[in-house]
């Protein structure tokens, strides 16, 4: 028999270590619980990190392309302008005045009289180039931010390229300023030292070419975005893009016709009078005369259009301790030296009608083409001052240790072109309206028809007496027809029968039942 393998040892059993002991926490410190004083209010973190990180590039880039559009072009108005024997300095400042201009900044002078000093200001936009140069660095924009994924990022590079445009424009307004000793022949002689005896420093306002170029700019490409854009926004933003987007297509097709309807108010002025000859004010110097049309061809098509909505154009002068003199005038007493001036009213008609035709053209919805129409109306009581403000002439001077300071204005009324011209874009859009079937004229008739009884009202006729109640039988009535046949009312139940009556003459009432054993 095989032997029986030998009894193993048991395995020894693996040893297990001792359970950890809880933390041992100090004792609470001896005396009472301290007292919660008032909570200190923490201000808001600001991420500077994430404000100065961006498409600095594309800023640059959109930047680049305004400063370099109003550059070139201000440099040929002022090449064009500049009387004979002008001087570099002087030709350089005068270059970086209509650059600054172009984004809205004044021309400033400090003055001299030989003891007595002076500060005098002068603006006006040479729109035709802000429009250009706008329209250039709005086309680059666009070109840098079509693939950005939020609209936040796209509207801090808007920011970031109207900063560096501001301070390009504010660099150029510090180093480029003149005096008037040397102004050259023709024109500029006029304002030299030499004829006048003031002695003038002039260049362009440091501040106003700052905020100006930055507000003009960021304005302006948030707009385009917005009008763009809609993708981009959330769904609170993208109600109001739907009913904003399409009118302001409409105000931009108005900046966009001024430069044409300046063109056509020009070929009337130089072939149907000679106003134009008669208020040249740069001396009959040919080319200097070609670059102050060019510069403001377009703030005369603002004039034209007020004109013909019946607003009045002209100057107003004021000054302290003196009346306000006024030479402001309607389009007849322009219209009586050059006749083709009458064409006014044709031209506005047409650029508002252009304005509200492209406002039904971008609206997505024919149902919203109506209300798309009055936004656009109520958006030119907003467009209409501002368009004044960029068209008109401004200047002022004060005079320092007295109390005298005195304003010029060469312009439209501002309030009447606002008024006339948005009453004029009320009819244009109203035809419209009824050109895309917006508006039934039936219905219109029908509803006018309704409103005009509810408010017409006769105090001297009596009011009219309601027709009586009939006292016999109705036409339709027939032998043993009921109630509800005849009246149109259901049958009244038969009366009930008499109660029977005691003995004694007493009426016996019914007894009721009590409450569950009817």
């Amino acid at each position: 028999m095989a032997a029986a393998p030998p009894p193993t040892a048991p395995m020894a059993a693996a040893p297990t270590a001792p359970p950890a002991s809880p933390p041992v926490l100090p004792p609470p410190p001896a005396g009472p619980p301290p007292t919660a004083g008032p909570a200190t209010p923490r201000l808001p973190s600001v991420s500077w990190q994430r404000l100065l990180v961006g498409n600095w590039l594309g800023a640059g880039l959109t930047a680049a392309t305004a400063l370099v559009a109003a550059g070139v072009l201000s440099t040929v108005l002022g090449l064009m302008s500049k009387p004979v024997d002008f001087g570099v300095d002087n030709g350089l400042t005068l270059v970086t005045i209509l650059l600054a201009a172009t984004f809205g900044a004044d021309l400033v002078l400090d003055l001299d009289t030989g003891g007595d000093t002076a500060h005098a200001n002068v603006g006006m936009f040479p729109l035709t180039v802000t429009i250009l140069a706008l329209v250039a660095a709005a086309f680059v924009f666009r070109r840098v931010t079509a693939r950005y994924p939020r609209a936040l990022d796209a509207v801090a590079d808007a920011a970031r390229a109207a900063l560096l445009l501001g301070l390009g424009v504010m660099v150029l307004a510090v180093v480029f300023r003149a005096d008037n000793n040397e102004m050259g022949r023709g024109w500029g002689a006029v304002l030299s030292r030499g004829r006048t005896g003031v002695d003038a420093e002039w260049g362009a306002s440091i501040a106003g070419a700052f905020f100006l170029a930055f507000l003009v700019l960021f304005v302006t490409l948030v707009a385009v975005l917005f009008a763009t854009r809609r993708d981009w926004w959330p769904a609170p933003v993208k109600r109001v893009h739907d009913w904003t987007a399409a009118p302001l297509y409409g105000v931009g097709t108005i900046f966009a016709m001024l430069p044409v309807a300046g063109v056509v108010g020009l070929l009337l002025l130089i072939f149907t009078g000679d106003t134009l000859g008669d208020n040249d004010p740069t001396d009959d110097d040919l080319s200097a005369g070609i670059a102050l049309i060019v510069g403001l061809v377009a703030s005369g098509g603002f004039w034209l259009i007020s004109l013909g909505a019946g607003a009045a154009y002209g100057s107003v002068e004021s000054g302290s301790g003196s009346s306000d003199t006024t030479d402001l005038h309607h389009l007849a007493h322009y219209a009586q030296d050059t006749p083709g001036l009458w064409a006014a009213p044709v031209v506005m008609l047409v650029v508002l009608f252009l304005a509200a035709f492209t406002v039904a053209r971008k609206t997505a919805a024919p149902q919203r083409i109506l209300g798309n129409l009055g936004v656009f109306v109520a958006l030119l009581l907003v467009a209409l001052p501002l368009m004044s403000r960029l068209t008109s002439m401004h200047a002022g001077a004060r005079l320092d240790g007295e109390d005298l300071e005195g304003s010029y204005y060469i312009g439209q009324v501002g309030w009447q072109a606002t008024l006339l011209l948005a009453l004029t874009g009320l009819v244009c859009a109203g035809l419209v309206a009824l050109m895309s079937r917006s508006i039934n004229p039936a219905a219109v008739r029908a509803q006018a028809s309704a409103l005009a009884g509810r408010m017409q009202s006769n105090p001297g006729r009596p009011p009219a007496t309601p027709p009586a109640a009939p006292t016999g039988p109705p036409p339709s009535w027939q032998p043993g027809a009921t109630e509800q046949e005849i009246w149109g009312r259901p049958t009244m139940p038969p009366p009930a029968p008499d109660h029977p009556t005691a003995d004694d003459g007493t009426r016996i009432r019914p007894m009721t039942p009590p409450p569950g054993q009817e």
